[in-house]
């Protein structure tokens, strides 16, 4: 009998740990779901959508919605946004309803005609145990610097700082 309770214990245990992951998964396909429509926003012009997924501190910080989406009406013609490609990323950190990630980031764009692309990391995180998602640009930020407006920031949070633009071909 002890025999068959340890089998079972042992496989709910499993079952368990193989649960977990799986919900970490889906977890980390929702965050990458919602920075693609956040980043398609930004591309497509539609800044009103794109804002709903900006951290709401940037949006107080610029001034409101309204100041945040003149600033990017006001790019100009000579800039253009081909492409914003996330990797999903392959840690989640949890602390109670607070979820954290960093994605790998690569954005194309054109500038007078030529054609660039920058690498860096775009942080996403949920208040709301990964339900919905708003993102920070890193840029040219440290994860120090950043942690001084966003304390909640997680010291195990992997950035990279936005690299220069490189030309392509």
């Amino acid at each position: 009998m002890k025999k068959i309770l340890s089998v079972i214990l042992v496989g709910l245990t499993g079952s368990l740990c193989y649960s977990q992951e799986a919900d970490t998964t889906a977890i980390l396909n929702t965050a990458l779901e919602q920075g693609k429509i956040m980043t398609e926003s930004f591309q497509t012009g539609d800044y009103d959508r794109f804002i709903d997924f900006v951290h709401p501190k940037i949006i107080e910080m610029t001034g409101g919605r309204d100041s945040m989406k003149i600033m990017f009406e006001g790019i100009g013609p000579e800039v253009e946004f081909i492409s914003n490609e996330l990797t999903i990323p392959n840690k989640l950190i949890i602390k109670d309803t607070l979820y954290q990630c960093a994605f790998e980031q690569r954005q194309v764009m054109s500038i007078n005609g030529q054609k660039l692309y920058t690498l860096s990391s775009l942080i996403g995180i949920s208040y709301d145990s990964g339900s919905n998602w708003f993102f920070i640009s890193v840029a040219s930020n440290t994860l120090t610097n950043l942690q001084q407006k966003f304390p909640e920031l997680s010291n195990d949070l992997d950035i990279k700082k936005q690299t220069d633009p490189v030309l392509i071909d």
